[in-house]
């Protein structure tokens, strides 16, 4: 969650915005010019214009040389020097000359008795540029200094300004600054937007501050329940308060909704319910991901359900999941699993089908239990001399050999009788 660099689009969008704002705010700016005490001279006015034309025509070229030359003529006039100012600064940003746009604009602001308005709006796009340009650290105390003055002057900012001071402090990894300008904002609009709300999240989650993200990912599931991102990301804080039960129960509400489309999905939800000793609810979603198509019927998926079906006590499941797995691949483990449910369920000839075909990668201890399971299978069939025998085999290796020698002494026990 933690916030990253904008990349080039972004930068492109923000540049197009700052133009656009500028373009609007110059016409504003040009009709604040034109009040009362507040006048430009004709000459400049008559250079204004001109110079504007040859911007909505692209002759930059034309207009700088214009404006420069009256920029230094202007500057006992303060009126005419700042709407020069203004002008040059916006004919820089729509060349994307951001550098020299900023130092206008900098320029500008220091200029003295100026209407509080007309420096808060200059401060304000001096900011978005600065912003641009990826220059946070600048961008932020004239954004401060903005907010500061228009309380001062009691006029209400809009949300965008303060949305744009917590990218600043984002930005800069000043993430407990981030938190109350972004509530501020949301104050400001009476509703949160997603794209502050994620802000708002990603301040909290950089800060480990868990409690307070989980607040913010229930307002966002409230707005937008349909977003599986938000469902895992709620289940995943809680597992970082090591509430496991709610993780479990979040992830288990979007299964429900149908959010789950990956095969591990399906597969972690079903080991977090299993450890969370709700084995039948785990192999019912294992079971459901596996008709659906989206969890591969391998011999390792099987072998899982089957261990779902096992620890929920549903034996019959069970085997009819080893079954299928060594269908896909005969390996030591599943046949020993298998071998185990079938002695449970007192299935003893087909235990000793299946272990008359050992699986090849069977290990010597595997190889001496799994003798110990068919001799006692040949037992409760009440073959005793298969019994004998096949415990006669188990005790020559070393795992097996002290069950294998007291079922071999009871069994000769009973032959001798």
């Amino acid at each position: 969650m933690t916030s990253k660099p904008r990349s080039y689009s972004a930068r492109q969008r923000l540049r197009t915005g700052v133009l656009t704002c500028l373009s609007a705010w110059l016409l504003a700016a040009a009709a604040l010019c034109g009040a009362e005490g507040m006048e430009i001279s004709p000459q400049t006015y008559k250079k204004v214009v001109k110079a504007r034309e040859y911007i909505s025509e692209e002759k930059y070229g034309d207009a700088e040389t214009l404006l420069l030359e009256q920029k230094e003529r202007s500057k006992r006039k303060k009126f005419d020097h700042i709407e020069v100012l203004r002008t040059l600064g916006y004919l820089y940003a729509a060349r994307s000359q951001y550098a020299k746009a900023m130092q206008v604009f900098e320029e500008a602001i220091k200029v003295e008795g100026l209407p509080p308005e007309l420096t808060r709006e200059l401060r304000y796009n001096l900011a978005q540029m600065y912003m641009a340009e990826d220059l946070f650290a600048k961008a932020a105390p004239q954004l401060e200094t903005y907010l500061q003055e228009s309380e001062q002057a009691k006029q209400k900012p809009g949300s965008a300004v303060y949305l744009a001071l917590a990218n600043c402090y984002s930005q800069q990894k000043q993430y407990a600054k981030v938190i109350p300008v972004v509530r501020k904002a949301i104050a400001t609009e009476g509703k949160a937007q997603e794209s502050w709300l994620q802000l708002l999240l990603a301040a909290h989650y950089e800060l480990k501050e868990y409690d307070q993200a989980v607040n913010v990912l229930k307002e966002l599931l409230l707005a937008y329940p349909e977003k599986k991102q938000y469902w895992k990301q709620l289940s995943g804080v809680y597992m970082q308060l090591k509430k496991d039960a709610a993780a479990v129960a979040v992830l288990e509400m979007a299964y429900r909704r149908d959010m789950l489309e990956e095969e591990k999905e399906f597969v972690n939800l079903a080991n977090y319910l299993a450890y969370q000793n709700a084995p039948l609810r785990a192999g019912k979603i294992m079971e459901d991901g596996m008709q659906r198509g989206v969890v591969a019927s391998n011999g390792d998926n099987l072998r899982k359900l089957a261990g779902f079906w096992r620890q929920a006590r549903e034996r019959k499941r069970a085997i009819d999941a080893y079954k299928t797995a060594l269908q896909q691949q005969v390996t030591g483990d599943t046949q020993l699993d298998l071998a185990y449910q079938l002695y449970e369920d007192e299935d003893y000839r087909a235990l000793v089908d299946l272990l008359n075909a050992p699986a090849t990668d069977m290990s010597e201890d595997q190889k001496g239990r799994a003798l110990l399971l068919k001799g006692q299978a040949y037992y409760n069939l009440e073959q005793s001399q298969e019994a004998l025998a096949t415990m006669r085999e188990a005790s020559r290796f070393d795992a097996s050999a002290p069950t294998a020698k007291r079922w071999i002494s009871f069994l000769s026990a009973g032959a001798e009788q």
